[in-house]
């Protein structure tokens, strides 16, 4: 099967198990994965292993991109102590633990590639992360740790695992040089990371109007944005990876301030496709490289292989819930802010079991050379793909079956947070003030009187929000009417649009742009929460 062919498969595939696949109460990365394993029976990928470098050069950059980009950044910095005592101290315990611990135990691994191996799965899965929290109810500030843990130590990690894979291709490890070069291309890369993003915003702003073609190269440049970052540090000689985390993090400050409403709504729909395209991909291709990558594995048995598998499993949760005690006794010594994150020891285990691995893990250990420096093969690395690989599958397969009978209470939020309630009950005071404080509500009856009905309709928004009782039903009935009336105007729009374009009275591009005017209008009247489906 050629590239186009199995890329054009893999990316069926995805959307499909993601279409019936939720449905099921199995994780979609093992969904995704026996998918792939199903596939190879009929897919030659033996020249696979030689692409996996671009591989994760593809992969990586738009993932951490769209983590930090997400990564809400004043709650980050609120909990900055706890996250990064997960994402530096506890990357460097796994790194550390499981990097010798395996060396001890399989002697024929060089050190340097089990110190790659364990810095992979060191870092945790955001995505993965994000269904696992998904279904239960967590304290606000557990949800920001883990999401902060997540982009972080996939930081972290990745650096390590880089500066561990050069040391297995030159074949010289030590570790003074090691750190060294760690801190090197670190801040390297967060400079670069920082300056690409500010030249992008720059750039963007400058490019910006109200065009759709503005819309659409706006988009595209987003897209290239993590490319950008990681590529220029990577031939400077710096952490491609810190790069493309520090242009994530400018860049959700920068575009949240100056994109508009309409290159924000194209890019999210765009972003979303792409990184469920991508995490799906990454471990089909798990899937699809198994076969393989079992065949080269001379020596051992495969009840050998499994237990390997399970004594990684262990020592990382192990490892995990260790880290995950010693936080919440830490923070409940010093009366931290945030040591109702952990309150007891479920939501201890909970967050432990939201520490899955998944698909930078396993993206970065097939970049693992084939060779060394020497021209010869690299020792261990077959062993290495599949140990991760596996490691990976067990760790959400644990997760995903025992999460649903943990019993945890609903989350209580302790913060002083709106809620989306009284979020709403703000705007609609201030949509108030601007309608009775703008001149313009004044400059004839005619647009006095748009500014009455105007008033009208906020006045029963926010008597919804805040009227207790029958008051509130009435108004919410009166609001619920009026939407639906605004629906059946818009599907009414769309007819006469539909009937015009049939006796070919309209031209492609005004029929588009026309179509555009009134999805935007059906959006803005689907996302009222106000009518009583949002908590209060």
């Amino acid at each position: 099967m050629k590239y186009i062919e199995l890329a054009f498969v893999v990316i069926c595939v995805v959307a499909i198990l993601h279409a019936f696949g939720r449905r099921l109460p199995v994780p979609m990365a093992v969904l995704q994965i026996a998918a792939g394993v199903a596939l190879s029976a009929v897919a030659t990928l033996d020249d696979l292993q030689e692409q996996t470098s671009l591989l994760f050069v593809m992969l990586v950059p738009p993932l951490l991109y769209i983590e930090a980009w997400q990564v809400p950044k004043r709650e980050l910095l609120q909990s900055i102590k706890p996250v990064l005592g997960l994402a530096i101290g506890l990357v460097a315990v796994s790194t550390v633990v499981v990097g010798y611990g395996l060396h001890a135990l399989l002697p024929e691994v060089p050190l340097a590639i089990a110190f790659a191996l364990a810095a992979a799965l060191a870092s945790t899965d955001t995505v993965a992360v994000s269904n696992f929290a998904g279904r239960i109810p967590l304290p606000p500030r557990l949800r920001i740790l883990l999401s902060g843990e997540g982009l972080l130590n996939d930081a972290v990690a990745l650096v390590v695992f880089k500066v561990a894979v050069a040391a297995a291709v030159t074949s010289h490890f030590h570790a003074g040089d090691a750190a060294v070069s760690l801190l090197t291309v670190s801040a390297g890369g967060l400079v670069i990371g920082t300056g690409v993003a500010l030249a992008a915003g720059a750039l963007r702003r400058g490019l910006m109007s109200a065009t759709p073609e503005s819309v659409r190269i706006d988009t595209i440049l987003s897209l290239l944005i993590p490319y950008a970052a990681f590529l220029a540090a990577d031939q400077l000689g710096v952490s491609g990876v810190l790069a493309t985390v520090a242009a994530g993090l400018w860049g959700g400050v920068l575009d949240r301030r100056h994109l508009r409403a309409t290159t924000r709504l194209n890019g999210i729909a765009l972003w979303g496709a792409v990184t469920l395209s991508l995490n799906g991909a990454v471990f089909v291709m798990l899937g699809l490289v198994m076969r393989q990558v079992l065949h080269r594995i001379d020596g051992y048995s495969r009840w050998h292989l499994l237990g390997y598998v399970a004594l990684l499993t262990l020592a990382l949760f192990a490892l995990r819930l260790a880290s995950t005690m010693l936080l919440a006794w830490w923070s409940r010594r010093h009366g931290s802010a945030n040591s109702e994150s952990l309150p007891s020891f479920t939501m201890q285990v909970v967050a432990v079991l939201c520490g899955v691995r998944g698909s930078l893990a396993l993206s970065a250990t097939l970049s693992i050379p084939l060779a060394t420096a020497a021209g010869t093969a690299m020792p261990g690395r077959d062993l290495a793909v599949f140990l991760v690989a596996g490691t990976i599958g067990a760790m959400l397969l644990i997760s995903g079956v025992v999460m649903p009978f943990l019993k945890v209470r609903p989350a209580a939020d302790g913060t002083t947070s709106l809620t989306a309630r009284g979020v709403h009950q703000a705007i609609a005071r201030a949509a108030l003030l601007a309608i009775d404080g703008d001149p313009l509500a004044a400059v004839s009856p005619k647009v006095r009187e748009w500014a009455a009905t105007w008033k009208r309709l906020y006045e029963s928004r926010l008597a919804a929000l805040e009227s207790p009782g029958q008051a509130t039903s009435a108004h919410r009935r009166d609001l619920t009417a009026q939407r639906e009336l605004s629906m059946n105007v818009l599907l009414a729009q769309r007819r006469e649009l539909a009937r015009l374009q049939s006796v070919g009275a309209l031209s492609h591009a005004v029929l588009q742009a026309v179509e555009i005017e009134l999805d935007l209008a059906e959006i803005a009247l689907d996302k009222l929460d106000w009518r009583g489906s949002e908590p209060a």
